[in-house]
């Protein structure tokens, strides 16, 4: 049989079931300080390099060429 307790009448389930609610809420913090720093799904490269680091490496790899890439940073000196 549960118990009632907590807020809004949420079943802790004894001692096992608080081990699940603080294990719940570590793994929010964990997604939220994830966000903040940027490595989250919402980050704004896959691997968070700044724009200009890709650009010199799609110049490097022969992606685009010189002028393309100095367009892009001069691009980028204006915002």
């Amino acid at each position: 049989m549960f118990h009632w307790h907590g807020m809004g009448g949420i079943p802790l389930l004894g001692g096992s079931g608080m081990v699940v609610w603080v294990v719940l809420l570590a793994g929010l913090v964990y997604l939220l300080a994830r966000m903040w720093s940027g490595d989250g799904p919402g980050s704004h490269s896959p691997g968070g390099d700044s724009a200009r680091a890709i650009a010199r490496r799609r110049y490097a790899r022969g992606d685009i060429d010189r002028q393309e890439y100095e367009r892009i940073l001069e691009d980028l000196a204006k915002s």
